[in-house]
């Protein structure tokens, strides 16, 4: 996987932008780390919280060494931006180097690659145009009336949270309405799925594409 691309999954995970000062990035960060962390999570943590919490980890090192060397987080505009009050002033712009021409064309290249990663995810985010318009928004159009098969191997609307997990597994995390997959999750109401999106970085078994707009659409 690209480097830009993992980057763009980190702010992602942060819920911040690349433009973002330092201070606020770290809070992000910390802040994240202890919603992962095994001792916030009721029972056993599952192997794939773990490698989530190992890649984000990872990322943050990542982009840390990166701003190190450049005075700045990975994509962020080379303009530094103003700071936002209690933020800490960025650092003073280094005197020009000889190798400063190759640093603009890296900078202009890793900023194209974000952007084309930002307009591959945003199709993806896409309402499926073709679904049926009297799906509610947000939910995986399916044959209607179509009986709930316990023993099938891709998820299924009106399925049991049982179903998923003999067929997905168990989510990195979870919530009353909500099962994360890494970037793709799957959505309940009254402990019966209706609705998901699959993410080609972490393609659920469905037997259907979906494209979701939002965890809470209702």
């Amino acid at each position: 996987m690209p480097i830009t691309t993992d980057f763009l999954l980190l702010y992602a995970e942060l819920k911040v932008s690349p433009d973002c000062s330092l201070d606020h990035f770290k809070r992000a960060y910390r802040r994240r780390v202890g919603e992962l962390h095994p001792d916030r999570v009721q029972g056993k943590p599952s192997p794939a919280m773990m490698l989530r919490l190992q890649n984000l980890t990872r990322l943050h090192d990542e982009a840390m060494r990166f701003h190190d060397r450049h005075g700045r987080l990975p994509g962020a505009n080379s303009q530094a931006a103003q700071s936002a009050p209690g933020d800490t002033p960025a650092p003073r712009a280094a005197a020009p180097r000889a190798d400063a021409p190759a640093l603009s064309a890296a900078r202009s290249i890793l900023i194209a690659a974000l952007l084309l990663a930002g307009l591959a995810v945003a199709w993806f985010l896409l309402p499926d145009e073709t679904a049926d318009d009297s799906a509610e928004p947000g939910r995986v159009s399916i044959a209607k009336k179509a009986p709930v098969d316990p023993l099938a191997d891709v998820l299924a609307l009106g399925m049991d949270e049982g179903g998923v997990r003999r067929i997905q597994g168990e989510p990195a995390f979870l919530s009353t309405d909500v099962w994360e997959y890494g970037p793709s999750y799957v959505r309940f109401e009254k402990h019966k799925v209706v609705g998901w999106y699959s993410s080609p970085l972490y393609p659920l078994k469905t037997g259907a594409p979906s494209r979701s707009s939002s965890k809470n659409a209702n």
